[in-house]
């Protein structure tokens, strides 16, 4: 058995790690290289950092699918299909697993929009926040979890500026493919679901998709993509496979050798877009290299990176990884409020040392909210989930029930 169905996979926490990471410097850091000279604009030129959504997709794919695959896995199937036996027994895999995920992502999210929202109306007097109108309409679509569409269709009309909810949007298309994964895994054989989804991979890979949020270029496409989430799920496919165990990468044991590959890929994901040459089909290549990292991330190995204080740190940076994404945006419209009442001048240089005081807040925020409410309301969850289980089983499953409400892999 890989490990990974035991235990925590510290290499996929460390991917989420690099993942928020690019996060936080895409809405810190990069606006503030222009500051330290020609090198930061050069940098500025080289670098895009937005690419951290699609390492999330990639592994979001992989871990949700791995985890259902184990729950609906039949104890002798002919050829490691999951078998569906009717509505009855769909159920009784969905609603788990889709409670599991309503108390794992929703209590912290809303949580943020109510205080955003507060702040926005009460603490706002420079529109650090975005106006409230905006705000408003934007919490409407986070909730109901269409973001990304509002999104396309505000800066389709070339509207310049947004709210603060902006991030809601990937959340949006990760709870439609929650919401979708289940009914594709139950109902369409696999001899049919990898081609179709080979098929959706290959039909966007290389699309020009413009950055959505560019008022001028906004692309609808950019706002739906899948080609990271696809091939998150085909690993988690293939995982299943014994072709997957035969082709493991063991020479990335050797640190000389894994070091310069995961280094490269994560190389890739920051200067691709940035790349003039390849910027127009720049979001599929992303998805390429996020599907090579979460694949060797998947052998749970420490084939990423090898045991060591860093990689503890990484992997609590991981493991935190969802509260700082929600916290990291109020927290800075709050940073910039106060240095907007306090008459500092954005570009001084007390402005930018403020700007980076905002990195430990969001870390203190993002840790007080992951102990206080996306732990406690995903332990709820699995118990909510577990109890679902039974209620729905009928004699013959109550065995396989309580299996429902153990999360094979971190998510």
């Amino acid at each position: 058995m890989n490990k990974a169905d035991t235990s925590r996979n510290t290499d996929i926490e460390v991917l989420r790690a690099v993942a928020i990471s690019f996060t936080l410097c895409a809405h810190l850091i990069w606006g503030l290289l222009p500051k330290i000279g020609i090198i930061g604009l050069k940098l500025q030129s080289m670098l895009r950092f937005w690419t951290g959504v699609d390492l999330f997709f990639g592994i979001s794919g992989f871990i949700i699918t791995s985890s259902l695959i184990k729950i609906m896995q039949e104890e002798n199937p002919a050829d490691g299909t999951p078998r569906p036996r009717g509505w009855r027994d769909f159920l009784e895999v969905a609603i788990p697993f889709w409670i599991r995920r309503v108390f794992r992502l929703l209590p912290s999210a809303w949580l943020w929009i109510l205080i955003t929202l507060f702040l926005a109306a009460t603490f706002n007097s420079h529109v650090s926040f975005g106006t409230l109108q905006d705000n408003l309409h934007e919490a409407g679509a986070a909730v109901l979890n269409f973001a990304n569409f509002y999104y396309y269709e505000w800066f389709a009309k070339n509207n310049p500026d947004y709210g603060s909810f902006g991030v809601y949007w990937s959340l949006s298309l990760e709870e439609q493919f929650y919401l979708v994964l289940p009914f594709l895994l139950f109902f369409v054989r696999r001899r049919f679901l990898v081609p179709a989804l080979l098929a959706a991979f290959l039909a966007q890979v290389f699309l020009p998709r413009p950055n959505g949020f560019d008022p001028h270029h906004s692309s609808l496409l950019w706002f739906v993509r899948t080609d990271a989430l696809i091939l998150g799920v085909l690993i988690a496919f293939w995982r299943q496979h014994e072709s997957y165990r035969l082709s493991e990468p063991r020479f990335l044991r050797h640190g000389i050798l894994a070091l310069p590959l995961v280094g490269l890929c994560v190389l890739l994901l920051a200067t691709v877009p940035a790349s003039r040459e390849v910027a127009p089909v720049s979001t599929g290549l992303l998805a390429i290299v996020s599907g090579v990292l979460v694949l060797i991330a998947s052998y749970d190995e420490n084939y990423i990176l090898p045991p060591s204080r860093f990689k503890t740190a990484l992997v609590w940076l991981g493991s935190r990884s969802y509260s700082i994404y929600l916290v990291h945006v109020p927290c800075h419209s709050f940073i910039m409020e106060l240095k907007a009442s306090a008459g500092i001048a954005e570009g001084s240089m007390t402005s930018v040392v403020l700007t980076l005081a905002c990195i430990p807040l969001i870390l203190l925020v993002a840790e007080a909210n992951y102990r206080l409410v996306e732990t406690r309301f995903r332990r709820i969850g699995r118990r909510l989930a577990a109890d679902s289980s039974l209620r729905l089983s009928d004699k013959g499953l109550v065995e396989r029930a309580p299996k429902i409400g153990v999360r094979p892999c971190s998510s």
